[in-house]
């Protein structure tokens, strides 16, 4: 490992659940890469919807990650960008100086370690701001393609087209070829339609569910519909890619949706599928390759300072994010 002079490091923490108000800057022990993990100096972080319930505690079930009475670790955050300080024992296919990108348990910090089997590095080309954009996002958008099979001629029904996840499937499912239907709100359909969306349906004025249409994959953030209903806009293999649900228990979170959804397929042509996604090197690196031959861009609606992140958590929480929030940090 290579020693770093750097002892404290500034860091976003939460000493108990709640809500933004529990957040604090705080002085803490720089941290030390331990066997597979690089040290990262971060430059940029990422607000994901995850990041939020890991700062809540709530559903429940997250609990089972971050500790039940209070969080196991102050620090949290997960997507993260930076540089390489420093290697931990048995670390191979990085070097110190690198600019990577990866899943961290800590990003919200100056300094942050991260599993080297969850990174990949930044090519050049590709900013470090959007880089950070991915490892949540982007592993949920794409391997929820894949598991939609999704591919050349394919007709996709992407609902919630303009969020943090929906706005990289919308450009992720174009660079595959497949013919994308975007579903978003008024204010976002012009955005929509930039991603490459062929189509874009306002829910405001339209549900989807009564144009009479079918497509081959329903890529579904939100869980808005019944399952009989999502299963009727389907073709007949069609697939449904159920990403998220309503919020329906403060324990299981969408599990309830969730779980039906799977069951209303067991018996029908029709298949939902549920995954969760994985923020390997392969995926990251598949990411970074779209991004680098211009099929992927991240959209950052809005920059915050590190020591802001109680505003950037507000703003996610009202549901109208455009894209992706940033952290700003190095």
């Amino acid at each position: 490992m290579t020693a770093t002079t750097t002892t404290t490091i500034t860091a976003m923490t939460r000493r108990t659940y709640g809500g933004p108000e529990v957040l604090q800057v705080e002085e803490l022990p720089a941290p030390v890469p331990g066997a597979g993990e690089l040290l990262l100096a971060v430059e940029a972080a990422a607000v994901n919807p995850a990041d939020r319930y890991f700062m809540l505690g709530v559903p429940t079930l997250v609990r089972t990650r971050t500790g039940f009475g209070e969080p196991k670790s102050p620090t949290f955050g997960i997507d993260v960008a930076g540089v390489v300080l420093a290697l931990g024992p048995d670390v191979t296919g990085f070097a110190v100086g690198d600019r990577v990108v990866g899943a961290s348990a800590g990003g919200y910090a100056e300094q942050a370690t991260v599993r080297a089997s969850h990174a990949a590095v930044i090519p050049e080309g590709v900013a470090t701001s959007d880089a950070a954009m991915l490892p949540v996002a982007g592993s949920t958008a794409l391997q929820g393609l894949v598991h939609g099979e999704v591919g050349p001629g394919t007709r996709v029904l992407v609902n919630g087209a303009s969020g943090g996840v929906g706005h990289l499937a919308v450009q992720l499912a174009v660079a595959m070829g497949a013919e994308v239907t975007g579903v978003c709100s008024t204010r976002n359909v012009d955005f929509v339609r930039s991603l490459g969306a062929t189509d874009v349906v306002d829910y405001t004025t339209t549900d989807y569910a009564d144009l009479g249409r079918t497509w081959d994959v329903l890529f579904d953030n939100h869980g808005n519909h019944a399952p009989s209903v999502n299963r009727g806009v389907l073709a007949k293999d069609g697939r449904w890619v159920v990403v998220n649900g309503p919020m329906t228990s403060t324990t299981w979170g969408p599990m309830k949706y969730v779980i039906a959804a799977l069951g209303s397929s067991l018996f029908a042509s029709q298949k939902a599928v549920q995954f969760t996604a994985q923020e390997d090197t392969a995926t990251l690196t598949t990411l970074l390759e779209y991004m680098a031959a211009g099929s992927l861009t991240p959209h950052i609606e809005r920059r915050f300072p590190l020591a802001d992140l109680a505003s950037a958590m507000e703003h996610l929480a009202t549901n109208r994010t455009r894209g992706k929030l940033l952290i700003e940090v190095g």
